[in-house]
């Protein structure tokens, strides 16, 4: 009896064991798929259905998360890519409301972009020009989407998202069809100006970063380099914008060719409120009327 006892007890240490890993591979088999449904399914409020679901996006050796609203149909949408600012996630955000209105819509974590970050990397190896990269692997993946109107890509940001969204619109402008930029981080070319100087890595805001992020951003032509692009531009930006003045961006429409400058009056570096949603369903109505 003692002996038939121990050999239960064994059997079921064995079940138990076998049933913990492959709870662990199916979860690791479960990150390795690139598109995922969200918890939240089909969204509901107003407009159209929407689907919500996570994809994933390799750039290198860093996987980069992401999440995409899209109405719940079938045919083939515009796209709008959103990128956050520096130290924020992809929840900076809410794209929800753009896809009730037709539009596909993509927010992600740029590596090493924030405390936060879902994405794989380090802050002391982020840059506008590494995160440059991360947003060409987001659009190079997602143009190919089945219901993806390839022709009508548009991308967006908030401070250094619209730095970086500037760069991979330029240097896609036969891809990108427009660009919707909240106070762009332009002032990053100064950033020693504006900061100081430090050696190899130093504490800015919730990240440490390193001089790389600095030389990235000041070896980029930025001004010259917004001559090449002659797609449609529109610049969302606040008088009172103390972190990144506005001075940049008036200075940026007398290089793109085709440029808008929208002062928001009396707004700092974000927006929030009856701003916020102004901005919003101007961006809607752009894409939709183009």
């Amino acid at each position: 009896m003692h002996g038939k006892m121990k050999y239960i007890i064994g059997l079921l240490i064995g079940i138990a064991i076998v049933a913990v890993l492959a709870f662990v591979l199916q979860g690791q088999s479960q990150k390795k798929k690139n598109i995922q449904p969200l918890d939240t399914g089909i969204l509901k409020k107003g407009g159209n259905a929407v689907k919500a679901e996570t994809i994933y996006v390799q750039n290198g050796k860093n996987q980069i998360y992401g999440q995409m609203y899209k109405p719940d149909g079938d045919g083939k949408y515009p796209l709008l890519i959103y990128s956050h600012g520096y130290g924020y996630n992809y929840e900076e955000y809410d794209l929800q409301e753009i896809a009730r209105h037709g539009i596909a819509a993509y927010r992600f974590d740029f590596c090493g972009g924030s405390p936060g970050s879902r994405s794989d990397g380090r802050s002391t190896d982020m840059s506008v020009k590494t995160e440059a990269t991360d947003l060409e692997a987001v659009l190079n993946t997602l143009k190919e989407l089945p219901y993806i109107d390839s022709d009508r890509i548009y991308l967006s940001g908030n401070s250094q998202g619209s730095f970086v969204s500037t760069m991979v619109g330029i240097s896609h402008k036969d891809e990108i069809r427009g660009m919707f930029l909240l106070c762009p981080a332009y002032v990053i070319i100064d950033f020693r100006k504006m900061y100081g100087d430090f050696q190899e890595t130093a504490q800015f805001g919730n990240m440490v970063i390193s001089e790389k992020y600095v030389t990235d951003a000041e070896e980029y032509d930025l001004y010259n380099e917004m001559k090449n692009y002659e797609g449609q531009v529109i610049i969302y930006h606040g008088t009172r914008d103390g972190m990144a003045p506005i001075s940049y961006s008036e200075k940026a429409i007398q290089y793109f060719p085709n440029a808008e400058l929208y002062p928001i009056k009396g707004a700092g570096h974000m927006f929030g409120g009856r701003a916020s949603a102004e901005i919003e369903s101007d961006i809607i109505e752009h894409i939709l009327e183009n």
